[in-house]
């Protein structure tokens, strides 16, 4: 695998600046023009995708023994944020008939028959600064779910059609409602089954918005989600019945 001198040195403080800032590093450099990491390369893809995305790494979805491998890695590359828990704060607040929430707001699942009249929403209102959600889905039949953020107008019917940014776990395609209008656009483009993490990752000052799965940065998925003054919120659309999502307090 490869990546940049950029990506390496992304976050002060961690062993690659350390190297990479003594004026001798170039010694290390081989007969190829690259310099060599020995590390177990599956857990050091996971440690470049947090270089890469500042995401930090979802490590229950994990077995043990990787869990405790990536901890491992995070303290001897000086990165421990990468498996720190991130409390996101926020919980459904509202939801359509055909929907149920806990009393905690932290679960939300379709009760009645199939169709997109099922939106769920965060009652966390953003108007500036960088926001992370993690979305768990804890059931679904053919994960006929939308994921991402919409303003503070009443959702009904088809949200995704109508205005917001999401991520279709069906197919991993993005849609977007008025000013875009688009739908089916690739992203992912692979299904999202049960038991996965979507990280919702909102830079409202920026207007960009990306998702990640597993603790893996998808990239950038919209570049202009945001307008001065409106806020935005979680949106959660469910098709089918019994499909369920929770927010988790970590990644």
């Amino acid at each position: 695998m490869m990546t940049t001198l950029k990506t390496l040195i992304s976050i002060k403080g961690s062993v690659f600046c350390t190297v990479f800032e003594n004026p001798n590093w170039r010694e290390k450099i081989d007969n190829d023009g690259f310099v060599f990491i020995d590390y177990n390369p599956d857990i050091f893809t996971i440690v470049l995708d947090y270089l890469r995305s500042h995401v930090p790494v979802n490590v229950s979805c994990y077995p043990i023994e990787k869990q405790a491998s990536l901890k491992i890695a995070a303290d001897f590359f000086g990165v421990p944020e990468m498996t720190q828990p991130i409390k996101v704060n926020d919980r459904f607040a509202s939801s359509a008939a055909t929907c149920t929430i806990t009393p905690d707001g932290s679960c939300a699942t379709r009760m009645q028959a199939d169709g997109w009249d099922c939106v769920v929403v965060g009652e966390k209102l953003v108007t500036s600064g960088k926001h992370d959600w993690f979305i768990r889905i804890e059931k679904t039949k053919s994960a006929n779910i939308m994921l991402g953020v919409a303003g503070n107008q009443p959702l009904t019917g088809c949200a995704h059609s109508t205005q917001g940014y999401y991520l279709y776990a069906n197919n991993g395609k993005t849609f977007a409602g008025q000013p875009l209008n688009k739908s089916h656009v690739p992203y992912y483009d692979a299904n999202i089954p049960s038991g996965s993490v979507v990280g919702i990752h909102l830079d409202y000052d920026c207007g960009t918005l990306s998702f990640s799965l597993n603790g893996h940065d998808l990239g950038l998925a919209y570049n202009s989600v945001s307008e001065k003054g409106k806020p935005l919120r979680l949106t959660v659309s469910m098709y089918n019945v019994e499909d369920s999502v929770r927010i988790v307090d970590r990644v």
